[in-house]
């Protein structure tokens, strides 16, 4: 029944769009636009686009091949649609998404963004479901706050398609010709989705599993039958209490872009809170408030396409001894990208953070601090190769991420082919290195991923 009522929710969203285009004057479809989008429904005064893709495609786990008869494919597909509609002074989109998991599990879901702009000159305002990226690192850089990630499946790769679109508010107006201010406000907060069971389940959640076991048995009966997911599932913060807002100045000069923001909100990784003494009676996940400081830097140096960027993150713990808050840190990223022969490009990126006050941390056997037995630095090198073939109809890419601090690594290497308009990709994602790792604990989840996609 749900996937009944979510196809006729799509289906009844084009039919509206291809209604209203075809009373229009000049109905007709015109080649596709410089942005890579669907091709525009004309229309007087009014432009509306109408696109999507439909992907069929799986993925196959390592650890499964040993008894292959037995493993299920589900269901295959995911298909996205795309509306726009713009005016004289106004413009409007939608993203719809639909796969087997989001339908019967996150059916809100099914709208990926959905936002209104209004523009008067060098003024612009936008608000509604989005997602906004602030920063000049190609991907996760530390700049990039607004909108939290999607880890749940860790076989999605894209940045874009990881993030989780907000509720926000946005304004943003032009100085000159080549400057620009903006403000964001969130009504509500929403931290990283992550898998609370399966084989993408964090390795963390089974430590606060085992403390609290560890806790009945020693008499502290009040934690029997709390979990990680239980305690996960508690928290709710969508009301203007839990609000966030930033703002954020950028500009050129020459070949030279530079930005500056503040942003105050919540890191999006929760940090457990234990209450109680000396045994401990209660605990509760809980998101620290922080407030962010930033810049970030792109230039062109000798041929390398440059881009940097560094945060102070400042968190309420400041003397670095809060048990249930996370320290201060600098979080950093340098990277750039570069022709180097015969059509291989590269991409390099090395970005972390470094935490302060790091001698304050309990680390004694008795202690709950979060960060009880962590590195000061975190820190990762990301690789991407890519080269094309056939007049760009055969697309070669590796990506290798090394923790550095972790000793552990996963590499994705992919081949794709264009088919007109269609793309056949073959994909795998090889995790290894230190099991204790972010990377490491997921070496058995190691997968092949083939997909067949149509953009239309």
């Amino acid at each position: 029944m749900r996937t009944t009522k979510a196809i006729l929710a799509i289906a009844l969203c084009s039919a509206i769009v291809l209604t209203f285009a075809e009373g229009q004057e000049g109905f007709g479809f015109g080649e596709e636009g410089s942005d890579g989008a669907a091709p525009a429904i004309s229309a007087a005064g009014t432009g509306v686009k109408v696109g999507g893709s439909l992907e069929i495609g799986g993925s196959l786990f390592f650890d499964e091949m040993d008894d292959i008869g037995a493993v299920s494919l589900g269901d295959l597909y995911s298909t996205r649609l795309s509306i726009d509609a713009t005016g004289s002074k106004v413009d409007a989109s939608l993203r719809l998404k639909a796969s087997k998991d989001i339908i019967e599990l996150r059916p809100a879901d099914i709208v990926d963004e959905a936002r209104l702009r209004v523009s008067s000159g060098p003024l612009s305002f936008e608000g509604g479901l989005m997602k906004l990226t602030w920063g000049k690192a190609d991907s996760q850089g530390p700049l990039d706050v607004l909108n939290p990630l999607d880890l749940s499946d860790l076989t999605v790769t894209d940045s874009l398609e990881r993030k989780i679109a907000r509720p926000m508010i946005h304004a943003s107006v032009a100085i000159g010709e080549s400057s620009k201010a903006e403000a964001v406000f969130l009504p509500g907060f929403e931290g990283y989705r992550l898998a609370t069971s399966g084989r993408w389940r964090p390795g963390q959640f089974d430590e606060l599993d085992a403390t609290i076991t560890y806790l009945v048995g020693m008499g502290a009966s009040w934690f029997g039958g709390v979990t990680y997911a239980s305690l996960l599932d508690a928290i709710d913060m969508s009301s203007l209490a839990d609000s966030q807002a930033g703002a954020r100045f950028s500009t050129s000069f020459g070949s030279i872009d530079l930005g500056l923001q503040y942003f105050y909100g919540y890191l999006f990784t929760p940090a457990v809170k234990f209450m109680g003494t000396p045994l401990p009676s209660t605990v509760e996940l809980v998101y620290n408030r922080y407030h962010q400081i930033g810049a970030d830097c792109a230039a062109v140096i000798a041929g390398f396409n440059a881009r940097a960027e560094l945060a102070a993150n400042l968190t309420e713990d400041l003397k670095g001894d809060a048990p249930s808050v996370y320290n201060p840190n600098l979080a950093f990223s340098l990277g750039f990208d570069r022709d180097l022969f015969a059509g291989v490009n590269l991409n390099l990126q090395y970005a972390g953070t470094y935490r302060l006050k790091d001698g304050e941390i309990d680390d004694s056997a008795t202690s709950y601090d979060i960060e009880k037995g962590t590195d000061a630095l975190s820190s990762a090198l990301t690789a991407v190769v890519t080269k094309s073939l056939f007049k760009d109809a055969l697309d070669l890419k590796l990506t290798t991420i090394w923790e550095i601090d972790d000793e552990d690594f996963l590499l994705m290497p992919s081949v794709a082919y264009a088919l007109g308009d269609a793309e056949i990709e073959l994909s795998a994602g090889i995790f290894g290195g230190d099991e204790d790792g972010q990377m490491g604990q997921y070496a058995d989840s190691s997968y092949v991923k083939a997909a067949l996609r149509y953009t239309f």
